[in-house]
């Protein structure tokens, strides 16, 4: 009965098997290997990330939201760095690239919200690992995620809930009334 904490894209599209399940619940996959999570060695990883996150933004522009995501707020160093946000982010890679031998993926938006999806939704997608949304991506990209669970914190029973009061969609919620979501 032991956990699952993670599976690989492959695994994720060819056998559907999610993030977190059972073991049990894994389908027989020949060649598969189980590896033993080590939890401090990846801690030390993350905070090896974290200090070349430092070396571009000061600790205030730094919020650590997983051992392996971050969000950094660039705006105050473009001029610094006479750069645009995907330059500064491909030094940023570069670097982690260069000093530990990780990809790094990005999502680059006007809030940590459309950064996020656009780091789960386009940038882990494929190279360059980087993907940039903005308030005019909204209809095309944001609104178009399906199913709705597909979108930071919006689980099983939170969808369940909206489907409950007739929301089903990204789109439905974006244009759901005010007064429905506070009561709600």
């Amino acid at each position: 009965s032991s956990v699952v904490m993670s599976a690989t894209p492959y695994l994720k599209k060819k056998y559907g098997i999610p993030n977190v399940c059972r073991r049990r619940d894994l389908p027989i996959v020949p060649g598969m290997i189980y590896a033993v999570p080590r939890m401090s060695y990846y801690l030390q990883i993350s905070a090896k990330v974290v200090s070349i996150f430092l070396d571009y933004v000061a600790a205030e522009d730094l919020h650590v939201y997983s051992v392996d995501e971050s969000f950094l707020n660039l705006g105050p160093y473009l001029n610094l760095y006479h750069c645009s946000p995907e330059e500064l982010v491909k030094r940023i890679q570069k670097d982690i690239k260069k000093k530990l031998g990780l990809v790094a993926t990005a999502g680059i938006g006007p809030n940590m919200f459309l950064a996020k999806i656009a780091l789960d939704n386009e940038g882990k997608k494929k190279p360059p690992f980087i993907a940039h949304w903005n308030y005019e991506d909204v209809p095309s990209k944001l609104w178009t995620i399906s199913p709705i669970t597909k979108i930071w914190s919006i689980a099983a029973g939170t969808s369940s809930h909206l489907a409950r009061i007739g929301i089903r969609s990204v789109y439905e919620l974006a244009h759901a009334p005010d007064e429905l979501l506070q009561k709600e």
